[in-house]
């Protein structure tokens, strides 16, 4: 990290532009943010120009505060930026600077880095600009010192979170926070001393403490406890804790310093190797990313099991790295030590589970150990918890919720911490555990309250001596441990794996789809790993409440049987159904257990007022526990009674008594009944049922779909997030219309925070919705086109697994244009095509980041370049541009682009689709029957309306190349308009050939092929014209025996020198081979083969 000394203090100082710009990824974690600025003397105007001020609201301003970054004092920009409630959200904090803010230090106590680097950008833009104009060498001499006095960083990181200075809480940037996340006010005999009045962080105050800074990333609120999706900073803990707990601290702030200082002797190690780097980042990228074959095998490993009343967790242990500390635990083990008594006692979350002693009266009888440090404690690792001596560690451990990677180290007069072992399997066992037990340590009287351990026994685990397949296995058995109750395991586009979907989606159960890739390259092991778990070696799989099923096969038998249903219902994947269905059909509904005293007052206090509701006893249900946490998704509420209104909930017993009280109980009771009719008898579910088939289904509640959205985000199950998030398809009906456009930012960002960008991608394609509902598309077509402003951002840096999402999201771009240009077209009462116009220029960025990929071809996104292709075709024909077309082609059958085969089949007919027709309107005839022929074998059968749109072009094209189509073909596809027309071409009947186009002119027009229908003219005329020939059977033909033919046929007369002019062209054109002689008016055909075939005529 870059520094600056304050010279005559001996302190570290840091200049804000380089704390924003220097960490990784910009995360900032302060050490002691309510260190006494007024402790530091002395210190001099020059150093308080090189902080970034926040200057608080004055009284005169009414609420409106603003925002204000000083730069150094020689800098020419002094930018100020007013943060009103009008401005759009992406440029302010939600609710600061405003009236709603309920203080005005919260949002001084931020520091704002998005805004700030906004302000460095341009500022690099205009000395970017200065040193462009520079012609001397003196003058960039001056221009290199000009920037080394401004300390300019390198690079521009981006910056999605703030981190609250008071109370160590991560904030989304655009996320209000509430009162109760901040600090809180010190006053009087505080250690901590603030003066002047309520206490204001500015930057200035921030600098001073700044030599505490971490650059650890924070982990925002309600992010992913996946092990391959944290990065995770430290939680300061509780300073009120006495010293005789053996702790595992966060690092001081003295260790931080250190650290500082040891980084200021790096750089130039690292700036020395920067070159280096370089040059590895392009060979890695041109190397071949495949990993080599697996030869290590799977095997089972002694490993040990905690139980708990919330479930296992099982940790291999370290011997080879903590070969005391192992030995000791083991004993312990064997004694019997850990069973019913010393459990999990402290809680800090988002840092660790500590447990094994202290709340109980039993204690280890081995002697305590030294550390033993060799292994860094990162998440999921287990370390020995001490007292302030090395050697006081013994029996008491704690597990690593995050990263403490500095723990285990020797630091100033803490020795480190022993690392002895790490959780495999059971993580999500320690999250639920985490997330029920209260912040903070237990004290002596609250020993009951302690999670403890129902039974600790030695159990064999797969595990493999291979890094990456042991990640692998570990994630996949976590995988299987959380979220669902019903996993599906297979490849993207396998047919049996959408037959077994539809059987689920038939039960309404909720599942979870893994897709699962046949390469190495894509998820080193994955295969290896999954055979490993399942001792299978086809896809796909399927796991029912962690139990392994099969296939389709076991799950179509299982159906048939009736089983299926029953594992189902068993294993908690129809609660959500179950929940809807209860909801929605009956007008008054109660989730409840029997036991519990508040539901009891709940439910009397509804029979009071006469009401007879529906009623859920969970604790006597199989599903029980799945159905109360869908309603905590659903509704915020862990707990019962939960009482639902019309669809909606009321809360719990405290609510419910309130509105009694109030009298609004009885009149929404009403109102329930008048809308859903008469209650019948009571009714009390306490077994898992059938769930009816809603007639009319509730809309889902924006939170309940956001769950769903998170999760196919987090598990990057690319073909789910697409299916959720399609407005075309509308595979969801979301309850959107009783929001207002705040109320659905707000929920984006709180659900979907931790993916950066996506939140602001689904919340613009939710607004559309909602616009669409409404039936105002040009709002539609706005809020659509942030979202893909916004994608194209995340899909320069993703994988290729948001190309599915990429689909969808530009085919809906495309017809929500459209729709906005109708809409403008009957406003202005003249063709509008505005809003396609601009969709198409963000299409063609798609295109463009597509197929000019350069990744690796596991993670290569050209694939679904195609797919772009075909929309842009379509938004050209619809502007009438069909000549741009032609770039596009030329871009597909470039070199560069990927096998036509390799796409996916439907792109491959709708592209051979349009490339035929545009190679129709250029008169390449061969090359478009090829194009239309493809389309038509390739397309599927079951897509009529498809097929048909095809052999509208085909045909004609076909019988321009004298191949008739069947009548049998004409009637199946209900293409009467060329019944009688090629009839008419094959017998060279004229007449009829202009009946059948006067009477189909304007669906030909419409179609576009009427021009080519004329050319069948010629055709016409060719077939009449051999007949004649084939009459006379010589090679000196009259032409009167023409005319006589033309006017037999048409009734009507024609001039030799116009028969003369149609001999002339088919003799050109080569549907005859001879001469005319003008003088004799003779036709003279050629003796060998004078009529062609017309499949063997040039176009």
């Amino acid at each position: 990290m870059r520094k600056q000394k304050n010279p005559g203090y001996g302190s570290t100082m840091y200049s804000t532009k380089v704390l924003n710009k220097n960490i990784v990824k910009s995360y900032l974690t302060i050490g002691d943010p309510y260190r006494d600025p007024h402790q530091v003397e002395g210190k001099n105007n020059r150093h308080k120009g090189k902080q970034m001020m926040t200057v608080p609201a004055k009284d005169t301003c009414n609420g409106v505060g603003y925002f204000e970054k000083k730069t150094y004092s020689s800098d020419p920009l002094h930018d100020t930026t007013t943060y009103l409630a009008a401005q759009p959200m992406d440029k302010r904090k939600s609710g600061f600077g405003s009236k709603d803010a309920s203080r005005r230090d919260e949002f001084m106590s931020h520091i704002r880095t998005e805004q700030y680097r906004e302000t460095l950008q341009t500022e690099m833009k205009i000395l970017k600009a200065q040193k462009k104009n520079q012609t001397t060498e003196q003058n960039l001499e001056d221009f290199e010192a000009f920037k080394q006095q401004r300390k300019f960083p390198e690079g521009l990181a981006e910056t999605k979170y703030l981190y609250d200075i008071g109370r160590s809480q991560t904030t989304e940037f655009n996320q209000k926070s509430h009162r109760d996340t901040f600090y809180t006010m010190r006053t009087g005999n505080s250690k901590f001393k603030r003066n002047n009045g309520p206490f204001m962080l500015t930057s200035e105050m921030i600098g001073l403490g700044a030599d505490d800074v971490s650059n650890n990333r924070p982990t925002p609120k309600g992010a992913s406890t996946k092990h391959d999706d944290l990065e995770v900073e430290h939680q300061s803990l509780n300073p009120t804790i006495t010293s005789s707990r053996y702790r595992i601290p966060k690092p001081s702030g003295k260790g931080a310093a250190k650290s500082a200082s040891s980084t200021q002797n790096l750089v130039f190690l690292m700036l020395g190797c920067f070159s280096l780097g370089i040059c590895v980042h392009v060979w890695q990228f041109s190397a071949d990313h495949t990993p080599p074959p697996l030869t290590e095998k799977f095997y089972e490993k002694e490993m040990v099991e905690f139980t708990t009343k919330f479930g296992t967790f099982t940790v291999e242990l370290f011997p080879e790295h903590a070969p005391k500390s192992v030995e000791n635990f083991r004993k312990l083990i064997d004694q019997g030590y850990y069973v019913d008594g010393p459990g999990f006692y402290r809680n800090e979350r988002n840092f660790l589970l500590q447990g094994g002693g202290f709340l109980v009266d039993k204690k280890s009888p081995f002697e305590n150990l030294p550390v033993e440090y060799s292994l860094p404690s990162t998440k999921g690792m287990m370390v020995i918890a001490r007292g302030q001596k090395s050697d006081s560690g013994n029996s008491e451990f704690a597990v690593m919720m995050h990263d403490n990677s500095e723990a285990n180290k020797p630091s100033g007069d803490s020795p480190g911490f022993t690392v002895f072992g790490r959780v495999v399997q059971g993580w999500h066992t320690l999250e639920y555990i985490s997330k029920k037990m209260r912040s903070g340590f237990l004290a002596k009287d609250e020993a009951d309250r302690q999670v403890k351990f129902d039974k600790v026994e030695y159990v064999k685990r797969l595990t493999n001596d291979n890094p990456q397949a042991k990640r692998r296995l570990e994630e996949l058995y976590y995988k299987l441990e959380t979220r669902h109750a019903v996993n599906v395991f297979g490849t993207p586009g396998c047919d049996e794996m959408a037959q077994i979907k539809k059987i689920f989606l038939k039960h309404r159960a909720t599942t979870r789809s893994e897709e699962v890739w046949h390469a190495h390259h894509a998820h080193p092991y994955e295969i290896e790993a999954l055979e490993a778990i399942t001792g299978q070696k086809t896809l796909p799989i399927v796991y029912i409440d962690d139990k392994l099923i099969g296939g389709l096969t076991e799950v179509q038998r299982m159906e048939k049987e009736g089983t299926l249903r029953t594992e189902l219902e068993k294993s908690g994947a129809l609660a959500e159904s179950i929940v809807w269905d209860a909801i929605t059909k009956n007008p008054l509904v109660v989730f409840s257990k029997s036991y519990c005293p508040y539901c009891k007052k709940a439910k009397e206090t509804l029979a009071s007022l006469g009401a007879k509701p529906v009623v859920f006893e969970l604790d006597q249900r199989a599903d029980g526990q799945s159905i109360q946490d869908f309603l905590f998704r659903l509704t915020d509420r862990s707990t019962v009674p939960n009482v639902f209104i019309k669809g909606k909930s009321i809360g719990g017993g405290d609510d419910t008594q309130a509105l009694y009280q109030s009298g609004e109980l009885a009149q929404r009771l009403k109102l329930a009944v008048v809308s859903f009719g008469l209650c019948g008898s009571p009714s009390v579910h306490t077994t898992p049922h059938t769930a009816p088939t809603r007639q009319t289904p509730m809309p889902m509640l924006l939170a309940a779909y956001l769950d769903r959205v998170e999760a196919a985000i987090g598990g990057k199950a690319s073909t789910d997030l697409a299916e959720l998030l399609s407005l075309t398809r509308c595979s969801y009906d979301v309850d959107v219309a009783s929001l207002s456009v705040a109320n659905i930012q707000q929920i984006c960002s709180s659900k979907l925070g931790r993916f950066d960008g996506f939140a602001e991608v689904v919340c613009g394609m939710i607004k559309a919705r909602k616009h669409i509902e409404e039936q105002q598309f040009a709002d539609a077509y706005t809020a659509q086109i942030a979202a893909v402003i916004k994608f194209m951002e995340i899909f320069r840096e993703e994988t290729n697994w948001v190309v599915p999402f990429l689909h969808v999201l530009i085919l809906d771009t495309r017809m929500i244009a459209m729709r906005a240009d109708m809409e403008a077209s009957e406003k202005a009462g003249d063709e509008v095509h505005d809003n396609l116009r601009g969709a198409e220029q963000h299409l063609k960025k798609g295109f463009s980041m597509a197929a000019n990929d350069r990744a690796p071809p596991e993670h290569n996104k050209k694939l679904g370049a195609l797919f772009v292709v075909n929309q842009l075709f379509k938004i050209y024909f619809k502007l009438n541009t069909i000549h741009l077309c032609r770039n596009l082609i030329r871009a597909v059958e470039g070199p560069a682009f990927p096998e036509f085969e390799r796409f996916k089949k439907s792109d491959k007919v709708t592209y051979q689709y349009y490339a035929g027709r545009i190679s129709m309107f250029e008169d390449q005839y061969h090359k478009a029957e090829k194009c239309l022929d493809y389309a038509w074998k390739h397309c599927h059968k079951d897509y009529v309306r498809n097929k048909r749109m095809i052999l509208q072009f085909l045909v004609p094209v076909k019988l321009l190349l004298g191949i008739m189509p069947s009548p049998k073909l004409i009637e199946e596809y209900a293409l009467e308009e060329y019944k009688g027309l090629t009839e008419a071409i094959r017998t060279g009947n004229l007449q009829s050939f202009n009946e059948c186009l006067d009477t189909y002119q304007d669906r030909f027009i419409q179609q576009g092929v009427y021009l080519l229908i004329e050319k069948l003219r010629l055709v016409a005329l060719r077939n009449l014209f051999k007949k004649v020939y084939l009459i006379r059977q010589v090679h000196q033909l009259k032409l009167r025996d023409f005319q006589t033919a033309i006017e037999f046929v048409t009734g009507a007369p024609m001039e030799l020198d116009e028969i003369e002019c149609i001999l002339a062209n088919l003799i050109f054109k080569g549907y005859m081979k001879g001469y005319m002689s003008h003088q004799k008016k003779v036709l003279v055909v050629s003796k060998a083969n004078p009529f062609p075939p017309i499949t063997d005529v040039s176009s």
